[in-house]
């Protein structure tokens, strides 16, 4: 098992055909590297995981595991090696794979993924960058900002104190906690927000709309098919534009004293083709996930 002197934090650059991943960070001054069959009684798998290179010079650690042959790309019978680095919290990691499940335990500072398939699950970050295709993406937090870009998967971000923006996805979005502006929009697919400081961007071709909380900044929330539901805070002043199509529009947000009272204000403009849109005061246990 490779083994390196790393007293701060390094930049890691794992690819990957078809395999799982685990990045341990910690309060530690090495950097251990395990790379293993997935399965020991496949011959394949056992080469893959001996032919992986490991190699680390001037704070850069690479972990590539070799090209699969192309008759095994096509019969789908493909290597899979599970890697696990165990190395300085702080660190840097950035991830090419065909298929894979990528975890993550403890703080790393910026996380670059760029696979096809698998599922990932991150705990805290600073950095996210994420392109996928096929992937079910779960982080625990985001201490600045977050960039999520897929095909079909679901995404679940508990906390992102920074700006985040989703796109392109077709599956469902949950957002714990946003601290900044957030920008989601999907090709089809419920978008949940339990609680946003600042604005919100909301766009799905088909499906619920729901934020939980929303504090100040605008809410721009647009479905071609499903309800939306917007919960303003208490002592936030509210400006409201709704309109469905087809559905009802309700707004149970009581009159009260002029703009100059409160500190904050959110300006609501919410669409719906066909789908009832529902606008009330959020308590702080309000949210958005169902």
């Amino acid at each position: 098992m490779p083994e390196f002197s790393t007293p701060k934090p390094i930049t890691v650059t794992v690819t990957l055909n078809k395999g799982r991943l685990s990045v341990l960070a910690g309060d530690r001054a090495d950097t251990t590297v395990r790379v293993r069959p997935g399965d020991q009684s496949s011959a394949a798998d056992v080469k893959a995981a001996e032919q992986t290179h490991v190699e680390y010079a001037s704070g850069r650690l690479l972990v590539k595991a070799p090209e699969p042959h192309w008759l095994s790309g096509i019969l789908g019978k493909s290597a899979f090696v599970d890697v696990t680095i165990e190395l300085p919290a702080g660190s840097s990691v950035q991830i090419e794979a065909t298929k894979a499940e990528v975890r993550s335990e403890g703080h790393l500072k910026d996380v670059r993924l760029d696979c096809v398939s698998g599922e990932v699950h991150l705990d805290h970050v600073e950095l996210l960058h994420v392109d996928t295709v096929f992937a079910d993406i779960a982080v625990d937090g985001v201490s600045e900002y977050a960039n999520v870009n897929g095909v079909s998967g679901k995404v679940r971000l508990a906390e992102v104190s920074g700006s985040a923006v989703i796109k392109g996805v077709n599956g469902d979005v949950w957002i714990g906690e946003s601290g900044s502006d957030l920008h989601v929009s999907t090709a089809g697919g419920s978008i949940f927000v339990d609680g946003a400081g600042k604005g919100v961007t909301a766009k799905t071709a088909g499906g619920t709309i729901r934020l939980g909380r929303v504090q100040q900044g605008e809410a721009e929330l647009l479905t071609g098919s499903g309800e939306i539901e917007i919960g303003i805070c208490e002592g936030s002043v509210a400006w409201i534009d709704a309109h469905s199509s087809t559905g009802s529009v309700r707004n149970t947000m009581q009159a009260k004293d002029g703009p100059s009272q409160h500190v904050d204000m959110v300006k609501v403009r919410a669409r719906s083709r066909h789908g009832d849109i529902m606008i009330h005061r959020a308590s702080e246990s309000s949210q958005a996930s169902g």
